[in-house]
């Protein structure tokens, strides 16, 4: 599905140092912290192992305790992956605020990193580079500077393993997010931060996981892999919200939804999945269609249209939703009116739009518009 414009271009950068300091959380007498679960001593959490930085965003700065590569199974086998981050806000050990928040108020953000089903490393404060090589604020400081307490847990994928011996197959990445979710329950007395008020976040795949732990909270499907793994399986897993975004759930018709945008572009950089130093290695190498590919491409973009009008759906405006056998019609405009208001919030939050030549201007409240949707699909590129 097509991406969001840009929101922001924002600056960020670190500076490590190590501390030792033990000064306790103040406690809000409006809100009592459950008593810790019985728990294995490796799962019990160490508020004095901790590195204190500073993120620098928009001009402002926040020191953090950053709690690193915190184990939060008993049994990991892929213990570089079976790990979680954990940043919390310095002011919140001296009784000081955050927007409104305090150390026993602070929702918990709760992101991970997977994408396309493959294993993941947590998730840190650093900035990274984007697929269009510009450089991205990290999600994990935007949520400090706004309060929040962050934890993201590494989680295996289907990439891992050898020799017939998949360790990150099938259900092993909700299994390890939701062991993190019962990790930080368990431990909530510990720590800063509300956990019962955890919001999942992820994109593409990562965001399917994090709609699967708003739907399974609670679920027994999973007890038996949570007790393989040495989870604390007496330990709620539930979240409390979910901030998914393309979350890739209907695999089995994604493909067909991809070609009805894609069709026709034939040059793509595809990502090249090894291992270095047992590491997994992503690299994206250029290549392009084969004529057999180019047949299925166009194949499924066909199929697309019927499957779409069966589906029945309406617009925004209770118009129904419906596509031609050219792959037009209005749910492609439907689309298109979401992207319209995508480009118009950005620009709203004081973001630079004249690089995006597919947008135009008109005399509006909301004055840019997608003029070429073909040109933003170039843009986004097949990848």
């Amino acid at each position: 599905m097509p991406k969001f414009i840009p929101l922001s271009a924002l600056s960020f950068a670190v500076l490590f140092g190590l501390s030792a300091c033990t000064t306790p959380i103040s406690q809000n007498a409006n809100i009592d912290k459950p008593a810790t679960t019985t728990m294995p001593s490796s799962l019990t959490f160490n508020p004095n192992n901790y590195e204190t930085m500073t993120i620098t965003q928009d001009g402002q700065s926040l020191v953090v305790r950053a709690f690193k590569n915190i184990p939060y199974v008993a049994n990991p086998t892929e213990p570089d992956y079976q790990v979680m981050n954990i940043y919390i806000p310095e002011v919140y050990f001296t009784g000081d605020t955050i927007n409104g928040y305090t150390a026993d108020t602070a929702p918990i953000f709760f992101p991970n990193g997977v994408g396309g089903y493959m294993p993941a490393k947590p998730m840190t404060a650093e900035s990274r580079a984007g697929r269009d090589g510009r450089v991205r604020t990290s999600s994990v400081a935007t949520a400090l500077m706004r309060g929040y307490v962050v934890a993201s847990a590494g989680a295996r994928g289907r990439t891992l393993g050898t020799d017939g011996n998949y360790t990150g197959k099938a259900p092993s990445v909700i299994v390890d997010l939701k062991s993190a979710i019962a990790y930080l329950k368990a431990n909530d007395a510990l720590m800063a931060g509300r956990a019962d008020r955890i919001i999942a976040n992820g994109t593409s795949a990562g965001g399917a996981m994090s709609l699967l732990l708003g739907a399974s909270g609670g679920s027994t499907d999973y007890q038996a892999e949570l007790q393989k793994a040495g989870a604390i399986t007496n330990a709620d897993d539930s979240v409390f919200a979910v901030s998914a975004y393309a979350p890739i759930t209907n695999l089995e018709n994604a493909d067909m939804a991809y070609e009805w945008q894609f069709n026709g572009m034939f040059d793509y950089q595809k990502m090249s999945v090894g291992m270095l130093d047992y590491n997994v290695k992503r690299e994206r190498i250029k290549a392009s269609l084969t004529d057999e590919q180019k047949i299925w491409s166009n194949e499924l973009k066909s199929n697309f249209p019927s499957y779409i009008n069966g589906l029945k759906l309406t617009g925004h405006n209770g118009q129904a939703l419906t596509l031609d056998n050219h792959g037009n019609g209005t749910f492609k405009d439907e689309v298109i009116y979401h992207l319209n208001n995508s480009a118009n919030t950005a620009f709203k939050n004081d973001t630079d739009l004249t690089e995006f030549d597919f947008l135009a201007q008109r005399k509006s409240a909301n004055p840019f518009y997608v003029a070429d949707f073909d040109g933003y699909l170039a843009y986004l590129g097949r990848g």
